[in-house]
Parts: C-alpha cells; sequence; structure tokens
C-alpha cells in the first residue's frame, strides 16, 4: 500500500547553478528546474528540517533576529549523520540561500579537509609571508555564515581545531552564524578538543537519520517528476519499500526507471515489479552465507538463529538477517523462513519492517548493518520485492 505522504515535509533549497534533481514551484523567469531542489524530511528528520528552514529564513539569536515559534536557533548548528542521509544538500542549499541575502562574500562553505589544508598552507608560509594565518582568520571571523562540512577531516590538525574553536567566538560577537556537519556524535571525533565541542555543543546538534519509507516514497516521485516521468501509487510504495534508506539509491532507482520505461505512460506496479526482479539478478547473496556471516558477527551458532528461541540476543539477530536476506536476495518471505526453522510469512516480514523502522533511529543497528554489508562485500542493498510473498 502507498505510504500516506501527510507526514513528509518538503524544505524547498536554493541550488546554485545547474540542473536540480527536483523542480520547485512557482513562477520565476529562470527554469524552476534551476532554481531549487527539495529535501523531504519524515517525521524521523522533523527537526532537522524545521532548524535548517529557520536559518534558511535568517530566524536566529545570532542573527539578531528572533521570533515567537517552537524552535529559536541559538549559536552553531551541527547536522550528525550517516553518509548519504542528505547533510551536504542541506548545508549546500543553506549556504546558497543565503548568498543569495547577504552576498557572496558573506558566505564560505568549505570541508573540514580543505580548511585543515588552507591553514596548513598559510602556516608554512608565515616565514615568506607573514599575515597569511591572520588574513585567514580574518576573512572567517568577517562572515555572516561559515558551513564546514565533515568536522571529521579537520579534526587531524590541532591548530585547525584551536583556529575553528576562535571563529566561533568571533562569529557569534559579530552577528555570523556557523553550520556543520559530521559522520558521528561528536564526543566520538577523534581530535575535537572539549572547547571546540563544547562550543558547537552550546548550539543545536541534531541527528539528520536516513530516510524512513514515506520520505523515500516521496522522493522517488519528485525525482521522477523532475524527469516528466510519472509512476502509479502502488508502484511508487513498491520501490520506496524496496529502495535502501540512502537517498542516493533511490535517485539512481529514479534514473533507472526513466531510462527504461520512458515518459509515455505513468510506470505502473507490474513495471516496479520487474524493474526490481531485474536488479536482484545476479547480484545476490546466497542465504546460507548471509546467515552464516550475520550469525559470526553476532556471535552466535547458525543453528540459534534457525531455533525457536526468544533470547533477545539470537531475535536480533535473526532479525537482522531477515531484513539483509530480503535486501540481498529475490527470495520471498516465505522462503526466508522456511531456512530460518520453518517462520511462517507474518513473522518474517514483522521482523523485516521492525529492523526496516528502527535502521534509521537506531545509530548502533544502522552501524551493525553497515558492518555486515562490508562483510558481505556489498556497499548499499537492492532488495527484491518486499510485497511478493512467494
Amino acid at each position: 500500500m502507498p505510504v500516506p505522504s501527510s507526514s513528509v515535509t518538503p524544505l524547498p533549497l536554493p541550488v546554485a547553478s545547474g540542473p536540480s534533481l527536483i523542480k520547485g514551484p512557482g513562477p520565476s523567469t529562470a527554469p524552476a528546474w534551476r532554481r531549487e531542489s527539495f529535501y523531504f524530511a519524515g517525521p524521523e528528520n522533523r527537526l532537522v528540517a524545521a532548524a535548517v528552514g529557520k536559518l534558511l529564513a535568517g530566524d536566529s539569536a545570532a542573527t539578531g533576529r528572533r521570533e515567537d515559534g517552537p524552535l529559536v536557533l541559538v549559536g552553531p548548528l551541527v547536522l550528525v549523520g550517516p553518509p548519504g542521509c542528505g547533510k551536504s544538500l542541506l548545508v549546500s542549499g543553506l549556504a546558497e540561500g543565503w548568498r543569495a541575502r547577504v552576498g557572496e562574500e558573506g558566505v564560505l562553505l568549505v570541508s573540514g579537509v580543505d580548511l585543515r589544508r588552507r591553514l596548513e598552507r598559510a602556516i608554512g608560509a608565515e616565514r615568506h609571508t607573514p599575515g597569511a594565518v591572520e588574513e585567514i582568520e580574518t576573512r572567517l571571523a568577517g562572515l555572516r555564515l561559515l558551513v564546514v562540512e565533515d568536522l571529521e577531516g579537520l579534526a587531524a590538525s590541532e591548530a585547525t581545531v584551536r583556529l575553528l574553536s576562535a571563529t566561533i567566538d568571533r562569529l557569534a560577537e559579530r552577528g555570523g552564524v556557523l553550520a556543520a556537519t559530521a559522520g558521528k556524535p561528536l564526543g566520538e571525533i577523534a581530535g575535537l578538543d572539549r572547547r571546540l565541542v563544547s562550543r558547537l555543543a552550546s548550539g543545536l546538534v541534531v541527528e539528520v537519520a536516513a530516510p524512513a519509507e514515506a520520505a523515500r516514497q516521496e522522493l522517488l516521485v519528485a525525482a521522477l517528476a523532475a524527469r516528466g516521468c510519472r509512476i502509479e501509487p502502488l508502484a511508487a510504495a513498491d520501490l520506496a519499500a524496496w529502495a535502501t534508506a540512502d537517498p542516493r539509491r533511490v535517485l539512481a532507482i529514479a534514473g533507472g526507471l526513466h531510462e527504461r520505461y520512458g515518459v509515455r505512460a505513468p510506470i505502473s506496479r507490474r513495471q516496479a515489479q520487474a524493474f526490481m526482479a531485474d536488479a536482484a539478478g545476479d547480484d545476490t547473496t546466497p542465504l546460507a552465507e548471509l546467515v552464516s556471516t550475520v550469525a559470526k558477527y553476532y556471535r552466535l551458532p547458525v543453528r540459534q538463529l534457525r531455533s525457536s528461541s526468544r533470547k533477545a540476543p539470537i531475535v536480533l539477530a535473526r532479525a537482522v538477517a531477515i531484513y539483509l536476506a530480503r535486501r540481498l536476495t529475490p527470495l520471498s518471505y516465505d522462503e526466508i523462513g522456511r531456512y530460518l526453522g520453518g517462520r511462517d510469512h507474518t513473522t518474517v516480514m514483522h521482523n523485516f519492517r521492525r529492523i526496516d523502522r528502527s535502521i534509521a533511529t537506531d545509530r548502533a543497528l544502522r552501524s551493525a548493518i553497515d558492518d555486515l554489508l562490508r562483510r558481505l562485500g556489498r556497499t548499499d542493498a537492492s532488495p527484491a520485492d518486499p510485497d511478493r510473498s512467494g
């Protein structure tokens, strides 16, 4: 069944140049597809959309503007989440929105690695070019918005960490704003000292979860619409359930559907199912190897995963095996259930959906899934049709 879209918030994000994958509404002298993109935030990312939306509108204590409402940002905004969850889309849209308002010179978007290298070059040039470091410090402090992508990239340099700490203080004094992204919680990033962590944490640190099914469905429909394609609701629901939580995978699916079916008629459920079946193709993981890998990861014998045991560690490992089997093989719920001790369709489907719902918000579970995918030689999951009972 289609996932209700009423819980999904589309956050419009300006784009710098070139085509966006998703059209923006409204009249404009420029083509709409060059003006803005959208970030689709389900309930798992509602706070993310609210925070970025506030900064896009300039509503922050740091900008000298406050208004009544449920959220007023004070201090830095740090977005934390796994690769592919949309952090870069959000901060690049934020930077472009501020450029339109305060001018090009007032905004800088830079990666942590690039910021570190710039400072290291300036330090090395000090003998021949006195004031090179001070020039960087002055440039950063004079910004209206500084966006640092991937804090892990600068953590290896003590000098850069000190620079960013001082910059945060100077930005606050001058009414500037800092936004940053990180792949893990601030306290887990080696090299970030307490001073910098405390400054970053003085604002809003929010986790960007991988998009859940409703957000994936909205993203797929919009990405297809941007290519002139339409899709039947049930087909979109099937593909959203099938797609991984990585939005890059959803966009790749949209591109594949457009290439395969064109724009003449809405993509049907049968066409969507054929697309999924072909995508599974030869790129599958034998079930026995998969279950064995999961059992070893959780330090359990395979026979316990196939047993009737309800002990919590075994139940979790079994559910993860079901999730991966459904994602990585073309097997039905019935076929997976038969291998795992003769479990029925409903029980297997319940376990799959439990993991699928939890992976967006449970950091430990998501890390385990990522580790297992690597052990299985996969970088993402290309699942079979989740509604095929077999």
